[in-house]
Parts: C-alpha cells; structure tokens; sequence
C-alpha cells in the first residue's frame, strides 16, 4: 500500500527521534523541521528519478481529427514534436514506448522516427493517436501539499525516501546519525542504480508507473 505525505513525514520524524506516537505533531519541536522536508522530499525523489529509478506516464499526440497536437517544427514531410515542450514533466525516453492507432489497429508504432533523445518525428500524411509512455520528473511537494497526498511509490521506496529525508535534516543535530542515514541511502540508490543500467534515450528497470498521476 503506497504511503500519504502525512505519513512520511512521521516516520521522518520518528527516524529523527522527534515523534513518538503515529500522528503528526506540529510544535516546537516538529515544526522547523516540518517546514524544511518540502526541500528534503524533493530532492530525494529528483535523485530518484534521474539516477536509477523512473517514473512513467503517458502523452498523446494527435494528427488529423478535430483537436490536433500543433508540432514544434516542421521537418520536411515530418512533424517534429519536441516531448519535452509537449509534456511538462518529461525527463527521458529511456524505458519508455510508443503506441499508435488510426481508430481500428492498435500497437507499437512503426511509422515514426526520432532526433536525438527528445524530438519524435511523425509523417505528416499520417493520421491518428500515438500515446507516448516516458520517463517524468516527480510533481513537487511544498508546504501547502496535503498530508493526505499519496505518495504513489512502493513502501521499501518511500521508507528509504524517509531515510534520506532524516539524513538531510538531523546533520545540524547529530552529524553522526545523520551519515548513517545518508549513507544507507546512497548504497541502496547505488544498487538500485546498478540493476537498471540508465540510458538516456529512446528504446525499452527499475520503473514504476504511476496509477494515480501523482508522479
């Protein structure tokens, strides 16, 4: 079962010796780190996702029909579409797939070429859907993000997660513990970097795809 914000956050603070019971408490001692791990979430899920483990979504692009895709440029007898302008949170085509249909056949599509590791090149004589599945940038967590959030990501991830997070904002309390954490996270995003081979470009490990659109 994936974890809320509100829950992360207390086994953050329960790491940090801060908490005790299973609910939130914000006072003076909770709050000055409550208020920094906006800062520390975001930049253990940026680790995360451009380092060894991906966060997939899908795009459209439509050619033809009422409510076409407008392309970045034109190529030629190609429409060029830059997936990094079309989808705001694209990071890489590593891992990733694209479908295409007219309406009646569905499957990976054949009938486009690419440029480099972001633009995708579509005949303009061609008409239909192509749903682009890619890597993406994790949406951001600040102070307003509700606690009741889902952290959309397995529990062995988001606990490491919590680690990080501990890591980050005990060092001015406990510089000890506090590298204890942050070294258990960087063996375990090295391992994890190990097992998925990161390659930044188009083709087909560690991934998990989203389900609730908070990735």
């Amino acid at each position: 079962m994936s974890m809320t914000w509100e829950e992360l956050q207390v086994i953050t603070l329960q790491k940090m010796f801060e908490l005790q019971g299973a609910d939130l408490v914000v006072d003076d001692s909770t709050g000055p780190y409550i208020n920094a791990m906006p800062g520390a979430v975001n930049e253990a899920l940026t680790l995360l996702c451009t380092e060894a483990y991906y966060f997939k979504k899908t795009g459209e692009i439509v050619q033809g029909g009422d409510q076409p895709t407008a392309p970045t440029f034109s190529a030629g007898s190609f429409n060029a579409y830059d997936l990094s302008s079309l989808f705001g949170d694209f990071y890489t085509m590593y891992d990733g797939y694209i479908t295409y249909t007219d309406g009646e056949s569905y499957g990976i599509a054949s009938n486009i070429q690419t440029e480099g590791s972001k633009v995708l090149l579509i005949p303009k004589s061609i008409t239909g859907t192509w749903r682009v599945t890619y890597s993406a940038y994790p949406m951001k967590i600040t102070k307003d993000t509700p606690g009741e959030t889902v952290i959309d990501l397995p529990p062995d991830v988001t606990n490491k997660i919590a680690v990080y997070m501990a890591g980050q904002l005990y060092k001015e309390d406990d510089i000890s513990l506090a590298q204890i954490y942050m070294n258990e996270f960087l063996t375990w995003l090295s391992m994890l970097k190990e097992s998925s081979s990161k390659a930044d470009s188009f083709g087909s490990t560690g991934t998990w795809t989203s389900t609730t659109g908070w990735c």
